[in-house]
C-alpha cells in the first residue's frame, strides 16, 4: 500500500488565547477599591471585593444565593466546589457591609432578584448571571486599574498571596482554598514576596 507521510504530521490546531496568570499586589487592589467606589456599582464592587476575599471560584460567586450568606458571622454556607464538595466560604467586613449595601437597594428598588445575590440587568433575574459575564466584569475592572489580561481566577490566586504575605500560614491558606494538599497551594497559588525576600538578603552581606 502507498501512504501519504502527510498523515502522520498532526494537522496544526486553533490557536487559544495564552491566559496571564495574574497576582495582584496590595497597591493595586487599593487602587481598584479606589475605582471602584468612583464607578458606583455596588454589585461590581460586591463582585470583585467578594471574589478576593473568599478566593471562591467563578461557578460558586456566579450561583450564589442570598439564603447562602450569614452577615453576622461573615461566612457563606453550603458552597458547592469541585468533584461535588460543599464547603463553606470566609468573607472580611468589606464584603460584609456591601452585602448589606447591595440587599437594601434591591429592597429600596422593589425589584425581585429570585434569591440570586447577582443577576444582570440585561437578562430576566428569574436565573443567576453567567460565566461569561463575570468574566467581561473581571476585565472591565482590569481595564480600570491597567491590567488588561485579568481575569476571574486571578482573584483567587491574589487573595491567596496576599493572605499568606500577610501572615496567614500556607496551612490556613490551604484550608480557605479548599485544597486537599498544601503542595497545590505552594505551586500554583503562592507568589513570593521578592520585597521582603531581597530585604531579608540584604541583612547578610553575601
Amino acid at each position: 500500500l502507498n501512504t501519504n507521510p502527510t498523515e502522520f504530521i498532526e494537522s496544526p490546531k486553533k490557536l487559544t488565547p495564552i491566559t496571564v496568570q495574574t497576582f495582584l499586589t496590595p497597591e493595586q487592589v487599593a487602587l481598584m477599591r479606589e475605582k471602584l467606589i468612583e464607578r458606583g456599582d455596588t454589585q461590581l464592587r460586591l463582585y470583585a471585593t467578594l471574589s478576593l476575599s473568599t478566593m471562591a471560584r467563578l461557578n460558586a460567586i456566579a450561583s450564589l444565593r442570598w439564603t447562602q450568606v450569614d452577615t453576622q458571622n461573615c461566612i457563606i454556607h453550603d458552597v458547592l466546589e469541585k468533584e461535588g464538595k460543599i464547603v463553606d466560604l470566609y468573607f472580611n467586613e468589606e464584603v460584609k457591609l456591601l452585602f448589606e449595601e447591595l440587599r437594601s437597594q434591591r429592597e429600596r428598588s422593589g425589584k425581585s432578584d429570585n434569591g440570586w445575590v447577582f443577576y444582570s440587568g440585561r437578562t430576566t433575574p428569574t436565573r443567576h448571571i453567567n460565566n461569561g459575564t463575570l468574566n467581561a466584569w473581571c476585565k472591565e475592572i482590569g481595564q480600570m486599574i491597567g491590567v488588561p489580561t485579568l481575569h476571574p481566577h486571578d482573584f483567587r490566586h491574589s487573595g491567596a498571596t496576599l493572605l499568606k504575605n500577610a501572615g496567614m500560614s500556607l496551612e490556613d491558606v490551604s484550608v480557605l482554598l479548599n485544597h486537599e494538599s498544601t503542595d497545590t497551594t505552594k505551586k500554583f497559588y503562592i507568589k513570593q514576596d521578592i520585597r521582603r525576600i531581597s530585604s531579608v538578603k540584604n541583612r547578610y552581606n553575601i
